[in-house]
This record gives structure tokens, C-alpha cells and sequence, in this order.
């Protein structure tokens, strides 16, 4: 996984779309964690489990200014892409930042009918390619746009679906292939633009 500590270190964190706060609960050296989420469920959990996190349904319930804003795969479900991330980029520092992680439109999978179906389900509404995430980001108003690739699942998962045609082969084919294979072929899709991810980082 990618280590976002340099960026969040001392910073207050607000992660918009923060399911049962994962992401937050795992920065120990942040000051202050926020998070968005529509789900009541999710709320009710980290309400109950974790009490150091700040939980909102509602953005304008966010009185502070927040350091890092980071959306981990929220973006592609939202219809009006540019209106929240202006929105987003009011509640931010003057020199705030955002990082921004989406599934990538020229994932070397699309290739495969069955894996199209699956990642391209009724909430998934927009895949971005390099191009088209940083326009956005710019359109919203972001300077200082970087992008980089990321393959999040290995070589054992493209086998699965390869072979049959179904997810988890980073699970069940866990001993097909090593940590050699899988740390050239993760190379191999970045370095050939083609990997699962894009991870997106920008500043005010």
C-alpha cells in the first residue's frame, strides 16, 4: 500500500467517504481525523468503536479548516464530480491538499467481459483515466496536479478472473505466484499504464 505518512503527519484529516473509518483509525501521527459518510450504519459503528474519530453525514457540519482532504474510491460514484470537490476545496487550508484514489479507466482487465461487468456496477458512474482526473482537479480549481499508477490487486487476481473468471484470486491463488512475479508484474502494468488505480494528489 502506498504510505501517505509524510503528507498527514501533524495534519488534520478529513476523509470524505470514510465507511467504518479504516483509513483513519490506521493514522497514528495525525492531529485531528474527520470524516464524511452517508451510511447510518457506518456512523453508528464508529460512534459506538471509535471515539477519537469526528464523524459527519454532512459537510457543512465541519466547522475547522482540514489540512488533507483524501477520497479513497468515493469519487467514481459521484454524478457531479467538479461541484463537490469545489465544495470540498472550501473547507481546506490555504495551502491544503487533496488525494484523490479512483479505479483507472484503462485497466489491463477491461479487456475481460466478466471482470467489466464486475467493476463497472450500477454506482461505479465515471472511470478516469490520467488525463481526465487531472482536468477535473484543475477545472475545481487544484493547482500542483500529480498523478501517479498503482496496481492494488497482483497477478494472483488477474488469474482468477483469467482462469475463472471470478475476484479474490489475490486470495484463493495466494501461493501461484510470489513476492518476485508479483512485484515485476505490478511494475510491468505501471510502467505500460495500465494498472487497476490512479492516485491523484493536489494543493490549493
Amino acid at each position: 500500500a502506498l504510505n501517505f505518512n509524510m503528507i498527514l503527519k501533524n495534519k488534520t484529516v478529513l476523509d470524505f467517504g470514510c465507511a467504518y473509518g479504516e483509513f483513519l483509525s490506521n493514522l497514528k501521527n495525525s492531529k485531528n481525523l474527520y470524516g464524511i459518510e452517508l451510511r447510518k450504519q457506518c456512523l453508528d459503528y464508529i460512534r459506538k468503536n471509535k471515539k477519537n474519530l469526528n464523524v459527519f453525514s454532512n459537510l457543512n457540519d465541519i466547522e475547522v479548516k482540514i489540512d488533507v482532504i483524501t477520497l479513497f474510491h468515493v469519487l467514481e460514484h459521484i454524478p457531479e464530480q467538479v461541484k463537490i470537490l469545489n465544495e470540498l476545496k472550501k473547507k481546506l487550508k490555504p495551502r491544503g491538499k487533496i488525494i484523490v484514489e479512483v479505479p483507472h479507466a484503462r485497466d489491463v482487465l477491461l479487456q475481460f467481459e466478466k471482470f467489466k461487468n464486475f467493476s463497472l456496477w450500477s454506482e461505479h458512474l465515471i472511470l478516469h483515466t490520467d488525463t481526465s482526473l487531472k482536468k477535473i482537479l484543475k477545472v475545481a480549481g487544484f493547482k500542483n496536479i500529480k498523478v501517479k499508477y498503482f496496481q492494488r490487486y497482483n497477478i494472483n487476481n488477474h488469474m482468477g478472473w483469467i482462469i475463472f473468471n471470478k475476484p479474490n484470486g489475490h486470495v484463493f491463488l495466494n501461493k501461484f505466484h510470489k513476492k518476485n512475479s508479483i512485484y515485476k508484474y505490478n511494475n510491468y502494468l505501471i510502467k505500460n499504464k495500465i494498472p487497476d488505480t490512479l492516485i491523484a494528489t493536489a494543493s490549493l
